[in-house]
């Protein structure tokens, strides 16, 4: 995972710099080419835009799974941690699976960052505040959890 301010950067402007240059040095338009640096959005409107999207998205899944889950008896949710290599920073990401209509279907519901401690009960709160805010309720489903063999979440599930 990358910041939005990667837009800024040195590197990446002059990646898109080049690719503006070829389009313009084999394309039709006899203007000179604009810089990349013009061209390019503020960070903060990239994170707005991004927030903005996923929320949509969220909501259309939530919508889905409204429909789906009346006429599912039982549904997988599966968990794992892992760790941002460039950051050292810990994420989790939970996501759900079932059958419709004999076919296995499974949505990602989140990534997120985990700052707090990976005990088992931080993990169950947060896989259960991920599932509630789906209108999931853990304890009106029957869920299966998938997980690997990590203590904490063997113990928080």
């Amino acid at each position: 995972m990358r910041p939005f301010s990667i837009v800024k950067g040195r590197g990446f402007t002059s990646f898109c710099q080049s690719l503006i240059n070829l389009g313009y040095q084999y394309g039709t338009t006899k203007l000179g080419p604009p810089s990349a640096s013009s061209l390019l959005p503020d960070p903060t409107n990239i994170s707005r835009t991004v927030s903005q999207i996923a929320e949509e998205e969220r909501e259309r899944l939530k919508n889905i799974l409204k429909v789906d889950l009346q006429h599912v008896k039982m549904v997988g949710v599966s968990t794992d941690y892992w760790k941002n290599s460039g950051t050292s920073e810990s994420y989790l990401t939970i996501n759900i699976h079932y059958s419709k209509n004999e076919q296995n279907v499974t949505y990602m519901l989140r990534t997120s960052l985990f700052a707090q401690s990976k005990t088992g009960d931080n993990t169950r709160q947060r896989i259960f505040s991920v599932l509630l805010s789906y209108d999931i309720d853990p304890n009106q489903h029957h869920v299966v959890y998938i997980t690997d063999n990590g203590s904490n979440l063997v113990c928080g599930l």
